[in-house]
């Protein structure tokens, strides 16, 4: 096969620089006039799991063989129509130019037919000749007792993967029935056709509700609720003490500035709060609730009242028993003002609301029962199928059982056998 001994001595360095793929041409080409023989100078020897990599000295590629590592046994084969490629390992050195492969007990796949093996230095890189061309396939061969050992115990494996995971699925499945049975129990239902005839509780418009009150009343409760956010402002749980304010006693010593344009205009509203805080001082104390919003909650005031209320507080500690300002006492009265109103509004509306609610209450209850009943038809639809699936379920477990009983494996003969002539193809 070489012209001269340089050549035969060039191999490891041919096999890296030259190329596996060119070099594999070259070594099968004319292997029937060398000493190589048709085996190309190699032996591939199947004993029980393991396999044998043998080759001569005279081999081009001898001194790269001659590495732990340096080959991969590779599986190849076809599942589903497809051409599936499994890397066994790398071989291990355990003699002179002999590298050993451990076969596996099983493979990723169930092989549809035929499992060929072959050697390469990597994936994607061309295989190692075993035989020479004239033979047709010179890199993949067939181990054939452990052929027939690895698929029976492929398929399993792979059937022991389908009990389990049906056996899962089995039990997740009947679960859901037993919580759905359950659920559907609690509304009367046993068969779907009971939907239609389900009892649907509704919910009801709360007939009196606190924030709900007659228009004929909305101006009192209006000043309940201002007078109870009124005496607020003086209460030293809801506010700081440099904002605090005994808003009665500032507008008691409020005096208008006379002849002013809205003199009469503030003399009203002092009137006004004075005469709604003696009427609702006493019923809006402790024990009161108020129709809307919170206990704590106090008037809503301008920043700048807020800060001129600082301001006095703060000249009140060197000047005790000085009145509020006009400024901020006619910024309280507007706050009252602001919050009457206010009130009187969200009470307003929320009369007419509760009113419409009332109106459509018995139109709500249908669309509402027939959307519950709809639901639990969909359920009850979704049970029977549900019901039926459990049904194929436990069939597909109980053959799959079957077919795990039935498969017996037995380990691959221990009889060594050379497999160079066991041509393959998937």
């Amino acid at each position: 096969m070489y012209a001269d001994d340089k050549a035969r001595r060039a191999p490891a360095a041919a096999w890296k620089h030259v190329g596996v793929a060119a070099l594999a041409g070259l070594l099968v080409a004319a292997c029937g006039t060398t000493s190589l023989g048709s085996s190309v100078g190699t032996s591939v020897e199947g004993e029980g799991s393991n396999l044998d990599f043998l080759w001569m000295a005279e081999h081009p590629w001898a001194p790269s063989f001659q590495q732990s590592g340096r080959l991969r046994l590779y599986a190849q084969y076809r599942q589903g129509g497809q051409t599936v490629e499994q890397d066994l390992g790398a071989g291990r050195l355990v003699a002179q130019r002999q590298l050993r492969f451990v076969l596996p007990p099983s493979l990723r796949g169930v092989p549809d037919g035929p499992v060929c093996l072959f050697l390469s230095p990597g994936r994607n890189q061309a295989a190692v000749p075993v035989r020479a061309a004239s033979t047709g396939e010179t890199a993949r061969f067939r181990h054939a007792d452990w052929d027939s050992w690895v698929r029976a115990n492929s398929a399993r494996n792979n059937d022991a993967q389908d009990v389990e995971a049906l056996t899962r699925v089995l039990a997740d499945a009947e679960q859901r029935i037993a919580a759905q049975d359950k659920a559907l129990a609690r509304q009367g239902v046993k068969r779907a056709e009971d939907c239609a005839r389900m009892n649907v509780p509704t919910t009801a418009v709360e007939a009196n509700p606190r924030d709900v009150i007659a228009p004929a009343q909305q101006a009192t409760a209006s000043q309940r609720i201002c007078v109870r956010r009124a005496r607020n402002m003086r209460n030293q749980e809801y506010i700081r003490p440099e904002f605090r304010i005994d808003i009665h006693e500032a507008v008691a010593q409020f005096r208008p500035e006379a002849g002013g344009a809205d003199m009469a205009r503030r003399q009203a509203d002092a009137r006004l709060f004075l005469g709604h805080w003696q009427r609702w001082l006493e019923p809006t104390g402790a024990d009161y609730t108020p129709e809307l919003g919170s206990a704590s909650e106090m008037l809503p005031l301008a920043g700048t009242v807020s800060l001129a209320i600082k301001n006095w507080n703060l000249h009140r500690q060197t000047y005790p028993g000085t009145p509020a300002p006009p400024a901020v006492v006619t910024g309280l009265l507007d706050g009252y003002k602001g919050c009457l109103e206010d009130v009187a509004k969200q009470l307003a509306v929320r009369h007419e609301a509760w009113q419409k609610a009332r109106a459509s209450q018995p139109e709500r209850d249908r669309l509402y029962t027939e959307r519950k009943r709809a639901e639990c038809s969909t359920q009850a639809a979704e049970q029977e199928q549900l019901k039926a699936r459990v049904g194929e379920l436990r069939a597909e477990l109980a053959a799959a059982r079957a077919r795990l009983g039935a498969a017996e494996t037995t380990p691959a003969t221990t009889a060594r056998k050379v497999l160079n002539d066991a041509s393959c193809s998937p």
